[in-house]
């Protein structure tokens, strides 16, 4: 029979081994391949009784390049100063490299190895904190977990669960448990684009009580929208499609000249002579000349 102090061991090392096997599967569960370089912005409405107010945007810039995934956000909500973010991630493993966040309430710099260090300054209080944490367990950074989620293998019915760093001065524990509750079918429709076939994917902490939906494309992983559920306010955040490529097609003339070939509309106006010359004694006989100032010009002005 085992000792207490073997029993101990033993379930001492096999929750580290079901630990460490959990992050080995949380970590495959991404598949960075799927992650394209990518630039939108996300118009933000307050939604209230189902009433949604704007009170600014988002605008993201994804980039993959040598091994890392760099991420940048400019956060613009009305009459604030705009919020910067930046996360660098390894590219492979999608572990976290390096976090900064510039805004009105909060400074920070975090950097990710086998300890995470860096530091945090409350604005409100001038308090600032260093930090020193161990790092070596795997990790998404928080802050681009919701553009992660369309690397997952997802399908209807499609669960799992993965841990996000998230500082706080207060927090005991710095990693949190992001779980998705579940995957289904669904279309998003657009006003400039029309409908796309989206997963409607939605997440719970249960550590914090906040709950997101997101919608993303099936064929090319695009987020078209999130909504944000946290402590009774619902944030939902929608793509302008400002610089989405299907906007931006090349003019084609023949097909413009066949939509406007065969109309039975007509234009009519009058065009009128003015001088633009910028001399006085120009000016001068001009006005002696045409003393109406709006004389009609002559066919074929």
């Amino acid at each position: 029979m085992f000792s207490p102090f073997s029993k101990s061991i033993f379930i001492s090392a096999a929750t580290l081994f079901a630990a460490l096997w959990q992050q080995a599967q949380a970590q495959e569960t991404f598949d960075p391949k799927l992650l394209k370089n990518d630039r939108f912005s996300l118009a933000c409405y307050k939604v209230k009784n189902g009433h949604e107010t704007p009170i600014g945007t988002l605008t993201v810039g994804l980039q993959a390049a040598g091994g890392q995934l760099s991420v940048t956000a400019v956060t613009a909500f009305t009459g604030m100063e705009a919020w910067k973010d930046t996360v660098v991630s390894d590219l492979k493993s999608l572990r976290p490299v390096y976090r900064s966040s510039h805004n009105s309430m909060r400074d920070m710099i975090l950097h990710f190895g086998n300890d995470v260090t860096g530091y945090h300054v409350d604005k409100k209080t001038s308090r600032t904190s260093e930090i020193n944490e161990a790092g070596d367990r795997f990790c998404v950074d928080s802050y681009i977990y919701p553009f992660l989620l369309s690397t997952l293998p997802l399908s209807s019915g499609y669960q799992t669960d993965f841990p996000v760093y998230d500082y706080k001065p207060s927090n005991t524990d710095s990693v949190k448990i992001a779980v998705v509750k579940e995957v289904k079918n669904s279309v998003y429709v657009s006003k400039i684009t029309g409908n796309h076939d989206v997963w409607e994917v939605t997440v719970h902490e249960p550590s914090t009580g906040e709950k997101s939906v997101s919608y993303s494309d099936k064929k090319t992983r695009h987020l078209w929208q999130v909504d944000v559920f946290s402590k009774g306010l619902q944030v939902k955040m929608v793509d302008t499609e400002s610089s989405f490529a299907a906007v931006n097609v090349p003019f084609d003339k023949a097909v413009t000249l066949q939509m406007i070939n065969g109309g039975k509309a007509t234009i009519s106006g009058q065009v009128f002579a003015r001088s633009h010359s910028q001399s006085k004694h120009i000016i001068a006989k001009v006005q002696l000349v045409n003393w109406d100032p709006k004389q009609v010009a002559r066919r074929g002005t």
